[in-house]
């Protein structure tokens, strides 16, 4: 079965898939509403300190939109540094475009636009607009030859991950089964679950999003047991997504390219970076460098660095993304053991999960210390629109101080 829709994909992706990118995911699939709606229950109500993973820039741009006397800093890192560069410019988008052209750098359709010569060129100008106000190393590299091709087709585009979405949805089409978009009733088949598994087992590992140029050929035995776990997560979310398919954009943007509304002004359209209202609050409560602050770096260093720098203080809401997925129990254990010394008295941690491991998130938490917030658990998992994770924990930290460990070296 995978050796027939192997072949076939390849067939495929010669006509139809963007080439590799050294940006691993142009959007987020974690719901940035998750996280604020965390950051509302926290005990703390004002000068609440952030730490997060940068990814696309949409959740930490997101957190941008409470007001800045209840959020004061957020801290977002990420190992990749064209991710810190594509946050960087989607800041400067943000604060200096009008919302129209936001979205037209951002590669989301306008109809206005009858020749892809035309988007692309309008595209470039609007980057020369804001170009000045970027860090010195990230204008560096969108001015570079790759920087310009990933203007030109348009931001939200650009990564491996959306080039991943594109050679499922080929196989899809390939074997001419309908997307849940057209027909929910395909959500819970075998053929569905099994080529979104062969779809999404090609993520694979984390060379293709650090450095953005693993190739096929590079997929490992176990990377097919991990495609159905992912299937398997996929197609339980679907099933109790079913009746608001059509309204949710993560949805839309896995099985159709697209957002479900790109002229649309509302959340459920469109991921809130993009609408009027959520472009205009971000403005008047800032996402400046002094109030979102991006480092490069594994997670785990640069939260060591940076809580050393600042003589102890610590972060009040801290979100690791599905970094878990990623680890094994002792290298979780270890990152944890240092964020609960990062982590403020009462302070919340929040995880997610796509696959089974052969550990529960829940025991190594309390290992290091955290206490899980059940009823808080529980209700991110139906606030959470993504399809992609199985599992969401939310930690608080203790009163309890315990000493901090070195960190497992992931290699």
């Amino acid at each position: 079965f995978f050796r027939h829709i192997s072949m076939a994909a390849k067939v495929e992706d010669a006509f139809c898939c963007p080439e590799p990118s050294v940006i691993g995911y142009a959007n987020m699939n974690e719901d940035y509403r998750v996280d604020l709606d965390i950051i509302a229950q926290l005990r703390k109500k004002s000068g609440i300190r952030c730490l997060t993973v940068a990814s696309s820039g949409e959740t930490c741009l997101a957190m941008c939109s409470l007001p800045n006397d209840m959020v004061s800093t957020i801290d977002a890192c990420d190992i990749n540094p064209h991710q810190i560069f594509l946050t960087d410019l989607r800041r400067v988008v943000l604060a200096q475009l009008d919302n129209e052209s936001c979205r037209r750098l951002n590669g989301i359709w306008d109809p206005k636009d009858q020749e892809v010569w035309e988007a692309e060129k309008k595209r470039c100008a609007l980057f020369e607009q804001v170009k000045g106000e970027l860090q010195d190393n990230s204008r560096t590299f969108w001015e570079s030859r790759e920087g310009q091709r990933i203007i030109k087709r348009g931001l939200s585009w650009c990564g491996n991950w959306e080039r991943q979405l594109a050679s499922l949805r080929q196989l899809l089409a390939k074997d001419a089964v309908t997307s849940p978009l057209q027909d929910p009733t395909i959500v819970g088949t075998a053929k569905l679950k099994n080529l979104v598994a062969y779809g999404l087992s090609a993520e694979r590992t984390s060379a293709i999003f650090m450095d953005g140029h693993a190739e096929a050929d590079d997929e490992p035995w176990w990377s097919h047991i991990v495609g159905y776990e992912v299937a398997e997560t996929v197609e339980q979310n679907l099933k109790r997504f079913q009746d608001t398919l059509t309204q949710n954009y993560f949805v839309s943007h896995i099985f159709g390219g697209h957002f479900v509304g790109p002229r649309d002004d509302n959340d459920d359209a469109l991921p809130l970076i993009y609408t009027t209202s959520g472009q205009q609050i971000i403005k008047e409560y800032g996402c400046g460098s002094d109030r979102l602050r991006l480092h490069c770096g594994e997670f785990g260093e640069v939260t060591d660095r940076l809580h050393d720098q600042c003589d102890g203080n610590r972060w009040d809401f801290i979100s690791l993304g599905s970094i878990p997925d990623c680890m094994n129990k002792d290298e979780l254990l270890s990152l944890l053991q240092l964020l609960y010394v990062c982590c403020e008295v009462h302070g919340v941690l929040l995880l997610r999960r796509s696959c089974h491991q052969d550990f529960k998130i829940d025991d190594v938490l309390r290992e290091a210390g955290f206490e899980i917030e059940v009823e808080m658990s529980n209700r991110v998992r139906y606030v959470e629109r993504s399809p992609l994770f199985r599992d969401h924990v939310v930690a608080i930290r203790s009163e309890i101080e315990l000493r901090r460990g070195p960190l497992v070296d992931p290699s």
